[in-house]
Protein backbone atom coordinates (compact mmCIF):
# COMPACT_ATOMS: atom_id res chain seq x y z
CA UNK A 1 0.00 0.00 0.00
CA UNK A 2 1.28 3.29 -1.15
CA UNK A 3 1.75 6.44 1.23
CA UNK A 4 -1.37 8.48 -0.03
CA UNK A 5 -3.48 4.90 0.11
CA UNK A 6 -2.13 4.34 3.78
CA UNK A 7 -3.64 8.11 4.55
CA UNK A 8 -6.98 7.85 2.90
CA UNK A 9 -7.21 4.75 5.11
CA UNK A 10 -6.78 6.19 8.02
CA UNK A 11 -9.62 8.87 6.86
CA UNK A 12 -11.87 6.59 6.50
CA UNK A 13 -11.86 4.64 9.56
CA UNK A 14 -11.24 7.70 12.03
CA UNK A 15 -14.52 8.39 13.84
CA UNK A 16 -13.88 11.70 15.64
CA UNK A 17 -14.97 13.96 12.82
CA UNK A 18 -12.61 16.77 13.75
CA UNK A 19 -9.13 14.57 12.93
CA UNK A 20 -10.97 13.04 9.90
CA UNK A 21 -11.46 16.77 8.58
CA UNK A 22 -8.20 17.83 9.52
CA UNK A 23 -6.52 14.35 8.08
CA UNK A 24 -8.15 14.88 4.94
CA UNK A 25 -7.34 18.90 4.89
CA UNK A 26 -3.30 17.39 5.59
CA UNK A 27 -3.60 15.22 2.82
CA UNK A 28 -5.02 18.29 0.19
CA UNK A 29 -2.35 20.28 1.55
CA UNK A 30 0.66 16.89 0.63
CA UNK A 31 -0.87 16.66 -2.62
CA UNK A 32 -0.87 20.63 -3.40
CA UNK A 33 2.51 20.46 -2.38
CA UNK A 34 3.82 17.34 -4.47
CA UNK A 35 1.78 16.93 -7.60
CA UNK A 36 1.74 13.46 -8.71
CA UNK A 37 -0.47 13.68 -10.68
CA UNK A 38 -3.36 13.70 -8.21
CA UNK A 39 -6.35 16.43 -8.90
CA UNK A 40 -9.02 15.44 -6.71
CA UNK A 41 -10.50 13.36 -3.74
CA UNK A 42 -13.29 13.57 -4.62
CA UNK A 43 -14.77 9.65 -2.96
CA UNK A 44 -12.97 11.12 0.04
CA UNK A 45 -15.48 14.72 -0.48
CA UNK A 46 -18.87 13.54 -0.68
CA UNK A 47 -17.65 10.90 1.96
CA UNK A 48 -16.85 13.69 4.97
CA UNK A 49 -19.89 15.94 3.74
CA UNK A 50 -22.44 13.24 4.13
CA UNK A 51 -20.51 12.53 7.75
CA UNK A 52 -20.91 15.86 8.68
CA UNK A 53 -24.13 16.20 7.82
CA UNK A 54 -25.68 13.44 9.09
CA UNK A 55 -25.72 15.73 12.61
CA UNK A 56 -26.38 19.08 10.79
CA UNK A 57 -29.65 20.71 11.13
CA UNK A 58 -30.29 23.32 7.89
CA UNK A 59 -31.32 26.68 9.21
CA UNK A 60 -34.36 27.19 7.51
CA UNK A 61 -37.23 28.74 9.36
CA UNK A 62 -34.58 30.49 11.70
CA UNK A 63 -33.18 33.54 12.06
CA UNK A 64 -30.98 32.63 8.58
CA UNK A 65 -33.96 31.84 6.39
CA UNK A 66 -33.93 35.12 4.75
CA UNK A 67 -31.90 35.13 1.48
CA UNK A 68 -29.02 37.16 0.35
CA UNK A 69 -27.62 37.30 -3.48
CA UNK A 70 -23.86 36.90 -3.36
CA UNK A 71 -21.03 35.77 -0.58
CA UNK A 72 -17.38 35.41 -1.22
CA UNK A 73 -15.63 32.64 0.46
CA UNK A 74 -11.65 33.25 0.73
CA UNK A 75 -9.35 31.63 2.57
CA UNK A 76 -6.18 33.78 3.20
CA UNK A 77 -6.18 37.22 1.59
CA UNK A 78 -2.98 38.65 0.44
CA UNK A 79 -2.03 42.98 -0.30
CA UNK A 80 -0.15 41.80 -3.23
CA UNK A 81 -0.38 39.70 -6.18
CA UNK A 82 -3.60 38.73 -8.27
CA UNK A 83 -5.25 36.06 -6.07
CA UNK A 84 -6.99 38.60 -3.93
CA UNK A 85 -7.65 41.09 -6.95
CA UNK A 86 -9.41 38.69 -8.89
CA UNK A 87 -11.70 38.37 -6.10
CA UNK A 88 -11.81 41.80 -5.67
CA UNK A 89 -12.76 42.35 -9.41
CA UNK A 90 -15.26 40.34 -9.21
CA UNK A 91 -16.48 41.73 -6.78
CA UNK A 92 -16.60 44.82 -8.70
CA UNK A 93 -18.49 43.03 -11.43
CA UNK A 94 -21.68 42.39 -8.56
CA UNK A 95 -21.40 46.60 -8.45
CA UNK A 96 -20.15 45.38 -4.73
CA UNK A 97 -23.61 43.79 -3.75
CA UNK A 98 -22.08 40.87 -2.20
CA UNK A 99 -20.38 39.93 1.55
CA UNK A 100 -16.98 38.04 2.14
CA UNK A 101 -16.28 35.34 4.50
CA UNK A 102 -12.80 34.91 5.35
CA UNK A 103 -11.63 31.29 6.79
CA UNK A 104 -8.55 31.86 7.57
CA UNK A 105 -6.95 35.20 8.09
CA UNK A 106 -6.25 38.57 6.59
CA UNK A 107 -4.58 41.41 8.06
CA UNK A 108 -6.37 44.23 9.20
CA UNK A 109 -4.52 46.42 6.71
CA UNK A 110 -6.12 44.08 4.23
CA UNK A 111 -9.33 43.81 5.74
CA UNK A 112 -9.40 47.61 5.49
CA UNK A 113 -9.01 47.52 1.93
CA UNK A 114 -11.58 44.92 1.01
CA UNK A 115 -14.07 46.94 3.14
CA UNK A 116 -14.51 48.60 0.14
CA UNK A 117 -15.51 45.55 -2.13
CA UNK A 118 -18.01 44.18 0.44
CA UNK A 119 -21.07 45.32 2.62
CA UNK A 120 -20.10 42.84 5.03
CA UNK A 121 -16.89 40.99 6.33
CA UNK A 122 -17.27 37.85 8.87
CA UNK A 123 -14.35 35.56 9.48
CA UNK A 124 -15.02 32.46 10.84
CA UNK A 125 -11.80 30.48 11.72
CA UNK A 126 -12.12 26.92 10.22
CA UNK A 127 -9.09 26.79 8.17
CA UNK A 128 -6.18 26.39 10.33
CA UNK A 129 -8.53 25.17 13.20
CA UNK A 130 -10.72 22.16 12.97
CA UNK A 131 -14.06 22.38 14.79
CA UNK A 132 -17.00 21.55 14.05
CA UNK A 133 -18.95 23.89 15.74
CA UNK A 134 -17.45 26.97 13.50
CA UNK A 135 -18.20 24.48 10.77
CA UNK A 136 -21.55 24.47 11.34
CA UNK A 137 -21.86 28.10 11.67
CA UNK A 138 -19.76 28.89 8.43
CA UNK A 139 -22.52 26.43 6.43
CA UNK A 140 -25.38 28.19 8.30
CA UNK A 141 -24.13 31.73 7.53
CA UNK A 142 -23.76 30.27 3.82
CA UNK A 143 -27.44 29.08 3.23
CA UNK A 144 -28.14 32.90 3.44
CA UNK A 145 -27.05 33.24 0.40
CA UNK A 146 -28.03 32.50 -3.80
CA UNK A 147 -25.10 32.38 -4.77
CA UNK A 148 -21.78 30.88 -2.94
CA UNK A 149 -18.70 31.73 -4.76
CA UNK A 150 -15.59 29.85 -3.55
CA UNK A 151 -12.09 31.57 -4.31
CA UNK A 152 -10.39 29.23 -1.54
CA UNK A 153 -7.14 27.85 -1.09
CA UNK A 154 -6.58 24.33 -2.88
CA UNK A 155 -6.73 22.28 0.65
CA UNK A 156 -9.52 24.29 2.18
CA UNK A 157 -11.43 21.38 2.82
CA UNK A 158 -13.48 23.21 5.66
CA UNK A 159 -15.51 25.48 3.03
CA UNK A 160 -16.05 22.55 0.76
CA UNK A 161 -17.73 20.90 3.54
CA UNK A 162 -19.71 24.19 4.60
CA UNK A 163 -20.51 24.76 0.91
CA UNK A 164 -21.89 21.10 0.53
CA UNK A 165 -24.07 21.35 3.21
CA UNK A 166 -25.34 24.37 2.23
CA UNK A 167 -26.44 23.21 -0.85
CA UNK A 168 -29.13 21.01 0.72
CA UNK A 169 -30.95 24.13 1.26
CA UNK A 170 -32.72 24.42 -2.37
CA UNK A 171 -31.74 27.39 -4.27
CA UNK A 172 -28.16 27.57 -3.59
CA UNK A 173 -25.51 27.90 -6.02
CA UNK A 174 -21.82 26.94 -5.79
CA UNK A 175 -19.44 28.82 -7.45
CA UNK A 176 -15.77 27.86 -7.98
CA UNK A 177 -13.06 30.00 -9.04
CA UNK A 178 -9.92 27.60 -10.10
CA UNK A 179 -7.25 30.25 -9.16
CA UNK A 180 -4.46 27.96 -8.90
CA UNK A 181 -5.43 25.55 -11.65
CA UNK A 182 -2.25 23.89 -12.30
CA UNK A 183 -2.79 21.99 -8.87
CA UNK A 184 -4.54 19.44 -6.79
CA UNK A 185 -7.73 21.33 -5.32
CA UNK A 186 -10.84 20.20 -3.06
CA UNK A 187 -14.16 21.39 -4.28
CA UNK A 188 -14.92 19.26 -7.55
CA UNK A 189 -18.24 17.67 -5.77
CA UNK A 190 -19.60 20.99 -4.90
CA UNK A 191 -19.27 22.79 -7.33
CA UNK A 192 -22.32 23.94 -9.95
CA UNK A 193 -20.20 26.16 -11.87
CA UNK A 194 -16.17 25.57 -12.23
CA UNK A 195 -14.69 28.64 -13.73
CA UNK A 196 -11.09 28.57 -15.73
CA UNK A 197 -9.19 31.59 -16.30
CA UNK A 198 -6.25 29.17 -18.38
CA UNK A 199 -5.96 26.53 -21.07
CA UNK A 200 -3.22 24.67 -18.75
CA UNK A 201 -6.19 24.70 -16.03
CA UNK A 202 -8.76 23.47 -18.37
CA UNK A 203 -6.90 20.78 -19.69
CA UNK A 204 -6.25 19.38 -15.92
CA UNK A 205 -9.90 20.13 -15.20
CA UNK A 206 -10.32 16.99 -17.56
CA UNK A 207 -8.74 15.14 -14.86
CA UNK A 208 -10.81 16.36 -11.62
CA UNK A 209 -14.37 14.50 -12.62
CA UNK A 210 -15.94 17.33 -11.95
CA UNK A 211 -19.68 17.57 -11.38
CA UNK A 212 -21.12 20.98 -12.15
CA UNK A 213 -20.27 23.17 -15.33
CA UNK A 214 -17.40 24.87 -16.77
CA UNK A 215 -17.37 28.26 -18.10
CA UNK A 216 -14.50 30.38 -19.41
CA UNK A 217 -13.97 33.52 -17.42
CA UNK A 218 -9.99 34.83 -17.41
CA UNK A 219 -8.31 37.15 -15.69
CA UNK A 220 -10.01 40.44 -15.75
CA UNK A 221 -6.71 43.52 -16.67
CA UNK A 222 -7.52 46.97 -16.98
CA UNK A 223 -6.99 47.97 -20.37
CA UNK A 224 -6.37 51.09 -22.03
CA UNK A 225 -5.15 51.59 -25.54
CA UNK A 226 -4.03 54.91 -25.22
CA UNK A 227 -0.95 53.57 -23.16
CA UNK A 228 0.04 50.78 -25.68
CA UNK A 229 3.57 51.58 -27.42
CA UNK A 230 5.31 49.82 -30.17
CA UNK A 231 8.82 51.72 -29.21
CA UNK A 232 11.39 49.82 -30.91
CA UNK A 233 14.83 49.80 -28.27
CA UNK A 234 17.23 51.55 -30.78
CA UNK A 235 20.63 50.51 -28.73
CA UNK A 236 20.83 47.83 -26.04
CA UNK A 237 22.66 50.79 -23.98
CA UNK A 238 19.82 52.30 -23.64
CA UNK A 239 18.13 49.63 -21.47
CA UNK A 240 18.67 50.71 -17.83
CA UNK A 241 16.02 48.92 -15.89
CA UNK A 242 14.31 45.34 -16.11
CA UNK A 243 11.89 44.51 -13.94
CA UNK A 244 10.17 41.13 -13.28
CA UNK A 245 7.87 40.23 -10.15
CA UNK A 246 5.83 37.22 -8.79
CA UNK A 247 5.84 35.07 -5.68
CA UNK A 248 9.49 33.47 -5.22
CA UNK A 249 9.02 29.70 -6.01
CA UNK A 250 7.61 30.76 -9.78
CA UNK A 251 11.16 31.41 -10.00
CA UNK A 252 12.07 27.81 -8.73
CA UNK A 253 14.29 26.49 -11.61
CA UNK A 254 12.16 22.85 -12.71
CA UNK A 255 13.75 20.12 -14.76
CA UNK A 256 16.14 22.23 -16.85
CA UNK A 257 13.83 25.40 -17.30
CA UNK A 258 14.94 28.82 -15.08
CA UNK A 259 14.97 32.21 -15.22
CA UNK A 260 17.92 32.62 -13.27
CA UNK A 261 20.04 30.67 -15.81
CA UNK A 262 19.36 33.14 -17.97
CA UNK A 263 20.09 36.53 -16.27
CA UNK A 264 23.95 36.58 -17.31
CA UNK A 265 22.85 36.06 -21.04
CA UNK A 266 19.96 39.07 -20.45
CA UNK A 267 22.77 41.20 -18.85
CA UNK A 268 25.22 40.51 -21.38
CA UNK A 269 22.56 42.05 -23.89
CA UNK A 270 21.83 44.74 -21.72
CA UNK A 271 25.30 45.75 -20.72
CA UNK A 272 24.05 49.31 -18.70
CA UNK A 273 21.20 47.67 -17.76
CA UNK A 274 19.96 46.30 -13.74
CA UNK A 275 17.33 43.81 -12.90
CA UNK A 276 14.85 44.29 -10.48
CA UNK A 277 12.93 41.20 -8.74
CA UNK A 278 9.71 41.81 -6.81
CA UNK A 279 8.37 39.16 -4.79
CA UNK A 280 11.34 37.37 -3.66
CA UNK A 281 13.13 37.39 -0.08
CA UNK A 282 16.77 36.66 -1.32
CA UNK A 283 17.63 35.34 2.45
CA UNK A 284 15.51 32.52 2.21
CA UNK A 285 15.46 32.18 -1.95
CA UNK A 286 18.60 29.54 -1.91
CA UNK A 287 18.12 29.56 -5.88
CA UNK A 288 18.97 32.60 -6.33
CA UNK A 289 22.44 32.35 -4.41
CA UNK A 290 24.73 32.29 -6.72
CA UNK A 291 23.68 34.78 -9.70
CA UNK A 292 23.24 37.19 -7.17
CA UNK A 293 27.02 36.83 -5.40
CA UNK A 294 28.15 37.16 -9.45
CA UNK A 295 25.80 40.19 -10.47
CA UNK A 296 25.02 41.58 -6.94
CA UNK A 297 25.73 45.07 -8.47
CA UNK A 298 23.28 44.88 -10.83
CA UNK A 299 20.18 42.73 -9.03
CA UNK A 300 18.07 44.23 -6.22
CA UNK A 301 15.36 42.11 -4.43
CA UNK A 302 12.39 43.57 -3.53
CA UNK A 303 10.88 41.16 -0.92
CA UNK A 304 7.29 42.54 -0.88
CA UNK A 305 5.77 45.43 -2.31
CA UNK A 306 1.75 46.47 -2.38
CA UNK A 307 0.08 47.58 -5.81
CA UNK A 308 1.00 51.13 -5.81
CA UNK A 309 3.85 50.90 -4.67
CA UNK A 310 4.89 48.05 -7.55
CA UNK A 311 3.08 50.69 -10.24
CA UNK A 312 5.25 53.39 -9.23
CA UNK A 313 8.52 50.79 -9.29
CA UNK A 314 7.43 49.97 -13.02
CA UNK A 315 7.70 53.21 -14.22
CA UNK A 316 10.94 53.14 -14.20
CA UNK A 317 10.77 49.92 -16.36
CA UNK A 318 12.18 49.21 -19.56
CA UNK A 319 11.38 46.25 -20.00
CA UNK A 320 9.02 44.15 -18.16
CA UNK A 321 10.02 40.22 -18.15
CA UNK A 322 7.64 37.75 -16.84
CA UNK A 323 7.97 35.41 -14.37
CA UNK A 324 9.38 31.59 -15.48
CA UNK A 325 9.07 28.64 -15.48
CA UNK A 326 6.09 29.51 -13.75
CA UNK A 327 4.27 32.56 -15.72
CA UNK A 328 2.16 35.38 -14.02
CA UNK A 329 -1.25 35.40 -14.28
CA UNK A 330 -1.67 39.43 -14.28
CA UNK A 331 1.42 41.44 -14.08
CA UNK A 332 2.83 40.67 -17.42
CA UNK A 333 -0.65 41.61 -19.31
CA UNK A 334 -0.93 44.15 -16.49
CA UNK A 335 2.46 45.98 -17.92
CA UNK A 336 1.89 45.39 -21.69
CA UNK A 337 -1.30 47.77 -21.25
CA UNK A 338 0.66 50.20 -19.46
CA UNK A 339 2.77 50.68 -22.34
CA UNK A 340 5.78 48.43 -21.27
CA UNK A 341 8.03 46.19 -23.63
CA UNK A 342 7.14 43.21 -22.27
CA UNK A 343 9.43 40.10 -22.43
CA UNK A 344 9.71 36.29 -21.55
CA UNK A 345 10.34 32.66 -22.23
CA UNK A 346 7.59 29.83 -22.89
CA UNK A 347 7.24 27.76 -20.17
CA UNK A 348 5.18 24.39 -20.42
CA UNK A 349 2.87 26.26 -18.25
CA UNK A 350 0.88 28.15 -20.76
CA UNK A 351 -2.02 28.87 -21.98
CA UNK A 352 -3.38 32.08 -19.74
CA UNK A 353 -2.76 34.40 -22.17
CA UNK A 354 -2.27 35.59 -25.54
CA UNK A 355 0.29 37.19 -25.00
CA UNK A 356 2.29 34.72 -24.08
CA UNK A 357 2.53 34.38 -28.43
CA UNK A 358 4.74 37.20 -28.11
CA UNK A 359 7.71 35.63 -26.01
CA UNK A 360 10.98 35.10 -27.75
CA UNK A 361 14.56 35.34 -26.90
CA UNK A 362 15.48 38.04 -24.85
CA UNK A 363 17.64 40.67 -27.40
CA UNK A 364 16.46 44.13 -29.09
CA UNK A 365 16.47 42.36 -32.24
CA UNK A 366 13.54 39.61 -30.90
CA UNK A 367 11.79 42.19 -29.36
CA UNK A 368 11.85 45.04 -32.20
CA UNK A 369 10.13 42.20 -34.39
CA UNK A 370 6.93 41.99 -31.51
CA UNK A 371 3.80 43.27 -33.32
CA UNK A 372 1.05 44.60 -30.93
CA UNK A 373 -1.60 44.76 -33.43
CA UNK A 374 -1.84 41.10 -34.21
CA UNK A 375 -2.85 40.10 -30.73
CA UNK A 376 -5.03 42.86 -29.22
CA UNK A 377 -8.29 42.04 -30.08
CA UNK A 378 -7.26 38.15 -28.68
CA UNK A 379 -5.89 39.71 -25.44
CA UNK A 380 -9.09 42.12 -25.19
CA UNK A 381 -11.32 39.23 -25.52
CA UNK A 382 -10.36 37.20 -22.83
CA UNK A 383 -8.57 39.94 -20.64
CA UNK A 384 -11.09 43.25 -20.81
CA UNK A 385 -12.91 43.74 -17.71
CA UNK A 386 -16.43 44.57 -19.71
CA UNK A 387 -15.72 41.29 -21.04
CA UNK A 388 -14.75 39.15 -18.29
CA UNK A 389 -17.60 40.81 -16.23
CA UNK A 390 -20.43 39.69 -18.87
CA UNK A 391 -18.78 36.19 -18.87
CA UNK A 392 -19.51 36.23 -14.82
CA UNK A 393 -22.82 37.67 -15.08
CA UNK A 394 -23.95 35.39 -17.56
CA UNK A 395 -22.91 32.62 -15.08
CA UNK A 396 -24.11 33.64 -11.63
CA UNK A 397 -27.43 35.22 -12.78
CA UNK A 398 -28.48 33.43 -15.24
CA UNK A 399 -26.56 30.02 -15.53
CA UNK A 400 -25.38 30.56 -18.71
CA UNK A 401 -21.75 29.15 -19.28
CA UNK A 402 -19.60 30.37 -21.65
CA UNK A 403 -16.82 28.08 -24.31
CA UNK A 404 -13.63 29.61 -26.01
CA UNK A 405 -11.98 28.53 -28.82
CA UNK A 406 -8.44 27.69 -27.20
CA UNK A 407 -6.83 26.86 -30.15
CA UNK A 408 -7.60 30.61 -31.83
CA UNK A 409 -6.39 32.24 -28.96
CA UNK A 410 -3.57 30.36 -27.47
CA UNK A 411 -1.01 28.22 -29.25
CA UNK A 412 -0.34 25.49 -27.41
CA UNK A 413 3.08 24.04 -27.18
CA UNK A 414 2.63 23.24 -22.89
CA UNK A 415 2.83 20.01 -21.10
CA UNK A 416 0.35 19.62 -18.45
CA UNK A 417 2.53 17.11 -16.81
CA UNK A 418 5.31 19.75 -16.03
CA UNK A 419 5.24 19.44 -12.52
CA UNK A 420 4.08 16.15 -11.97
CA UNK A 421 6.50 14.63 -9.49
CA UNK A 422 7.08 10.13 -9.55
CA UNK A 423 6.45 10.09 -5.68
CA UNK A 424 6.27 12.09 -2.68
CA UNK A 425 8.56 14.37 -1.43
CA UNK A 426 7.28 15.74 1.75
CA UNK A 427 4.92 14.56 3.90
CA UNK A 428 3.12 18.07 6.37
CA UNK A 429 4.17 17.74 9.44
CA UNK A 430 1.05 17.36 11.08
CA UNK A 431 0.26 13.95 9.35
CA UNK A 432 4.84 13.06 10.72
CA UNK A 433 3.07 13.93 14.76
CA UNK A 434 0.12 11.61 14.08
CA UNK A 435 2.74 9.03 12.79
CA UNK A 436 4.21 8.90 16.45
CA UNK A 437 0.92 8.94 18.08
CA UNK A 438 0.32 4.99 19.93
CA UNK A 439 -2.12 2.96 18.41
CA UNK A 440 -1.97 5.12 15.15
CA UNK A 441 -2.26 3.33 12.24
CA UNK A 442 0.07 5.59 10.50
CA UNK A 443 2.70 4.26 11.83
CA UNK A 444 3.72 2.32 9.46
CA UNK A 445 4.45 5.18 7.70
CA UNK A 446 7.95 5.99 9.69
CA UNK A 447 8.98 2.47 8.70
CA UNK A 448 8.37 2.03 5.17
CA UNK A 449 9.48 5.87 4.18
CA UNK A 450 12.07 6.34 6.00
CA UNK A 451 13.88 8.62 3.61
CA UNK A 452 11.01 10.54 3.67
CA UNK A 453 9.78 10.95 6.94
CA UNK A 454 13.56 12.58 8.15
CA UNK A 455 13.56 14.92 4.90
CA UNK A 456 10.04 15.77 5.52
CA UNK A 457 11.26 16.41 9.62
CA UNK A 458 13.96 18.23 8.40
CA UNK A 459 12.29 20.71 5.95
CA UNK A 460 9.58 21.09 8.15
CA UNK A 461 11.70 22.22 11.21
CA UNK A 462 13.83 24.94 9.44
CA UNK A 463 10.55 26.28 7.89
CA UNK A 464 9.81 26.93 11.58
CA UNK A 465 12.75 28.33 12.33
CA UNK A 466 12.66 30.43 8.92
CA UNK A 467 9.08 31.60 10.02
CA UNK A 468 10.17 32.14 13.79
CA UNK A 469 13.20 34.72 12.12
CA UNK A 470 10.82 36.34 9.82
CA UNK A 471 8.47 37.61 12.84
CA UNK A 472 11.17 39.02 15.05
Amino acid sequence: MNLIEIIKLQIIKTSDINKKIRLLKELGGMLWANNVGIYNLNSLEREVIEDVARDYTPQIGSQYKKKKNNVFVITIGYMSGGHTRLMENLANMLDNKCDLIITGNASVTLKKRLEKYFNEIFEIPVYNDTNINELYKLSANLERYENIILNIHPDDIASVIAAGLAKKNINTYVHFVNHADHVFSFGPTVADVWYQISQFGAKLDQLRELSGKTTFLGIPIAINDDHLSNNMISTNDEVKCIITAGSANKYKPHKGYSLIKKIPEILYQFPEASIIVVGTNILFCYWWWGTFLKFRKRIKFYKALNHSEYLLLMQNADIYLDSYPIPGGTAFVEQFFLGKKCAGYISPQQGYTPLENIKCDITSSELNKINNVDIIEKIKYVHSFDNVKNRFLSAINKQVMTTINWDYYYKWTGDINFFKLEKIREIPLYLLLECVKENSSLKCIISQYKFITIISLIKNFIRLYVSKLKGK
